[in-house]
């Protein structure tokens, strides 16, 4: 596929086949400046491998610069994978609408100006972030509902942020290798156990406002004894949160500057 235009808009459509963008690993698909999907319904699943997206943009502040806007409606699967988009993927609901998401996968995509930005999004079944490489602004999840175990595998990232007064998840949620900046809990509800292990936290662990109906755990390494990054963050703040089933913080001996 090439593109004519910059962009591309689809607004109010109904997807009943398997959609594809679809480029090969010597010659990725060129996805222009952006692609919006709006009041969408996709049946079957919604797939990128191998694109890449402009990674310079006009100086035009009235309107989002992600390389891929989901907004509104409902997705049976997204997946994306081995992707280069400068400028992130954001995902959210507008005004009273909603946006659900039965199956998230996304693997090995690179993220150099922007990350993920999910908001207000509800996740039903699945959600799988591995291998992921964000270099700015980070990953985050602004008053999201989740009835979906989560899973963040060696992903890369100046941040991840869970935060929202109406953030409920209400399965696991686990974050295994890779490194990340700061780790932000805030104001959500999380009913089901979190499990950190192996991750590489090099500034901040941050926990303001929650309620973790389940245990949280901070570990070094998990029950196999596989262990590839852990650093104990340089500042841990913890505030106004309850721990209703207790709280391991395992830091192996490693020293944080401030607690």
């Amino acid at each position: 596929l090439k593109y004519k235009r910059k962009s591309l808009t689809l607004m109010g459509c109904e997807f009943t086949g398997i959609v594809n963008f679809l480029g090969d690993p010597d010659r990725p698909l060129d996805l222009g400046k952006k692609i919006v999907f709006k009041n969408c319904v996709f049946e079957k699943p919604l797939q990128f491998r191998n694109c890449h997206s402009v990674d310079t943009i006009e100086n035009d502040f009235s309107q989002k610069s992600s390389a891929i806007q989901i907004i509104n409606g409902r997705y049976i699967l997204f997946r994306i994978s081995n992707c280069e988009l400068p400028f992130g993927i954001d995902i959210y609901s507008e005004e009273d609408d909603k946006i659900e998401i039965d199956w998230f996968e996304s693997h090995y995509n690179r993220f150099s100006k922007a990350g993920y930005s999910f908001d207000h999004v509800t996740f039903k079944s699945r959600f799988d972030l591995n291998g992921d490489t964000v270099e700015n602004l980070g990953i985050s999840f602004r008053n999201c509902i989740s009835t979906s175990p989560f899973r963040i595998e060696s992903v890369e990232s100046p941040s991840i942020s869970f935060w929202g007064t109406n953030s409920i998840f209400e399965k696991d949620i686990r974050i295994w290798g890779g490194s990340i900046k700061s780790l932000i809990w805030n104001h959500g509800e999380f009913n089901d156990e979190v499990d950190i292990t192996s991750v590489e936290v090099t500034e901040s662990l941050t926990i303001s406002g929650s309620v973790f109906n389940d245990g949280f755990l901070f570990r070094r390494k998990d029950s196999g004894s596989q262990i590839r990054n852990f650093i104990l963050p340089k500042q841990i703040w913890i505030q106004d949160t309850k721990f209703q089933n207790g709280f391991e913080f395992h830091g192996d001996l490693f020293k944080a500057d401030k607690l």
